[in-house]
């Protein structure tokens, strides 16, 4: 087990302690997900029962959402009963003004974020909706589309190298921000593997 650092006053610090040589990369990932529940839960105490809700004119007004289907019916359907849940409305056809959610590693997906992005229209991952409910608040436009290069998903390979754990962490969060983390290494553009050392 890694030893905490005697410069590092325990209740004082928010940050995860230093760690020594000895610690292994499961107590790290372990420490990383004791940190994201505590955050998770923190930020579930408050009213977010307005979240997909924006003032308009001193009136509020449901943020509008268009999911573009991609066959996962089961997810589509928590997404619905996520945004009307949270304040949010889903509609029919693109909004002028609001989200398209889309799966970025479905051709659909990719055609979307290639065309339909406008000034006041924004193309996202399906995992938009989650992560704004677990943050307490939207997650920032430029982090959205973090990878997303010449309106196409920055196309990555995981590879086996990596632990499962952090194969399903990364594959999360490349996918949060616009990113495909399921391409073959012949077609990828970003590989991601663990370089073993020692």
């Amino acid at each position: 087990m890694a030893r905490e650092h005697p410069s590092v006053p325990k209740a004082s610090s928010s940050k995860a302690p230093l760690a020594f040589d000895d610690e292994t990369d499961e107590e790290e990932a372990n420490m990383r997900k004791k940190n994201k529940v505590a955050s998770a839960k923190k930020k579930q105490s408050k009213d977010l029962s307005k979240l997909f809700v924006k003032d308009v004119e001193g009136e509020e007004e449901s943020i509008r959402f268009y999911i573009v289907e991609w066959g996962d019916w089961d997810l589509i359907a928590d997404l619905r009963g996520q945004i009307t849940e949270y304040g949010g409305e889903v509609v029919e056809e693109r909004p002028i003004e609001g989200y398209c959610l889309v799966d970025p590693r479905t051709e659909e997906g990719e055609l979307e974020l290639a065309t339909r992005s406008t000034r006041t229209r924004q193309v996202v991952s399906f995992l938009f909706i989650e992560e704004s409910i677990k943050r307490g608040s939207l997650v920032p436009p430029l982090e959205s589309l973090l990878f997303v290069k010449e309106d196409r998903p920055v196309k990555f390979h995981l590879h086996e190298s990596l632990d499962e754990d952090e194969i399903e962490d990364l594959s999360r969060e490349i996918l949060l921000r616009g990113g495909n983390p399921d391409v073959g290494i012949s077609d990828t553009q970003v590989s991601c593997l663990k370089l073993r050392t020692g």
